[in-house]
């Protein structure tokens, strides 16, 4: 029998849950697993499109919900965890234990979590300071490119949106479920949330900024697979 080759991967969202998905030659359904840390992993036919693999996952949504539900809190992180991470666009083999001192290792073999205290919310940290350090370069280069400037920028976890802006102060929020996409998904958010330090809506105007700066953003915007706020 032949083996199965995954020949691409995309993260599909169901509100504020990522699913990575692999489509794979020789699989002919699609599936969902749900690990023991709550993580959501799904495989489909190598000929199947991004549509169906999201029909399929949201017919789903209730009984992955369900299930995440009834994990015990205890079998999160704590006192070590073994699992995979989405982190920028690929999926890690990934560990964590208590340390002396909170430190998020990654390499291209995986990621590695020390922390004290609370598992989930010394992840959260560690996640949120690498996003923060890949999100500056990218402001600057849009906001030299732009003339626009947020007067501030915060991480925090979002239900329902990847980023947004206050336009009154200026200040733009980014989702830290971003840390799970690639570099050019967070650079359309951010120009994204920009533009509507300019225009606070999605209309005509607010399309066509976009359009002159990143003329593939729907294409983007469709691969994140819920909007920028």
């Amino acid at each position: 029998m032949a083996r199965c080759q995954t020949v691409r991967r995309e993260t599909v969202a169901l509100g504020e849950i990522a699913v990575p998905v692999e489509w794979k030659t020789g699989v002919r359904n699609f599936r969902v697993r749900i690990r023991g840390d709550g993580s959501v992993f799904a495989t489909a036919p190598a000929g199947a499109s991004r549509k169906a693999a999201e029909r399929f996952l949201l017919a789903k949504e209730g009984w992955i919900r369900e299930k995440r539900a009834a994990i015990p809190p205890s079998s999160s992180l704590s006192p070590f965890a073994c699992g995979a991470l989405v982190l920028e666009g690929r999926r890690l083999p990934f560990a964590a234990r208590p340390g002396k001192k909170t430190l998020l290792t990654v390499t291209e073999e995986g990621a590695v979590l020390l922390y004290r205290g609370d598992a989930e919310a010394a992840l959260d940290r560690a996640l949120a300071a690498r996003l923060a350090s890949r999100a500056t370069p990218l402001f600057a280069f849009w906001e030299e490119r732009t003339g626009l400037r947020a007067s501030g920028v915060s991480i925090r976890k979002m239900s329902s949106r990847w980023g947004s802006c206050t336009v009154g102060s200026g200040r733009i929020r980014l989702s830290l479920s971003l840390s799970r996409e690639p570099d050019r998904l967070l650079s359309y958010v951010i120009l994204h949330e920009l533009a509507h330090l300019r225009y606070p809506d999605h209309g005509e105007n607010f399309r066509a900024f976009l359009t002159a700066f990143l003329p593939d953003w729907q294409l983007l915007r469709r691969e994140l697979g819920r909007g920028a706020g």
